[in-house]
């Protein structure tokens, strides 16, 4: 697990990390240096990383707008069950039924139904995804060496 990343010098840059057994135990930490860095922590993961070597002046050349105008994909699951009436007894796919809506005054958006034919009777599936606005901010905490959500 990637723990630090430095920038060496134009050509190097210096890779801390933790190998942890199947509990989460550091067992051994490893240095690597490399001459390519790629970065491929998720969202939130590369963003730490590089939040946190900005802080400590190991990533001096990164701009001020790493960790602006975070959001998330918009996609949300709903399930609901109901006591009356057969919701998927024979249900097959991929059919689905959806509303959308692209000229919702806060952003487009778009509900399927979702044919799971693993569902128990009673309960079906919606799937929502829509268009958020970019509007969270991470921050690095020192406090809890980690990143801030706001």
């Amino acid at each position: 697990m990637v723990t630090e990343i430095e920038e060496l010098n134009q050509r190097r840059f210096k890779v801390v990390c933790n190998q942890i057994n199947e509990q989460g135990t550091v067992v051994i930490q490893k240095t690597f240096t490399c001459r390519y860095l790629f970065l491929a922590a998720g969202s939130i993961g590369t963003t730490e990383l590089l939040l946190r070597a900005k802080y400590k002046g190991k990533l001096r050349r990164l701009n001020d707008n790493v960790g602006m105008n975070w959001g998330t994909n918009g996609d949300s699951i709903g399930i609901v069950a109901t006591k009356s009436g057969q919701t998927n007894p024979t249900q097959g796919g991929p059919a689905v039924g959806g509303i959308e809506d692209f000229d919702n005054p806060i952003a487009p958006v778009v509900i399927e139904q979702i044919p799971f034919s693993s569902l128990p009777e009673g309960v079906y599936a919606t799937l929502g995804q829509g268009i958020t606005l970019p509007e969270g901010k991470l921050t690095y905490n020192p406090k809890t060496n980690s990143t801030d959500l706001f």
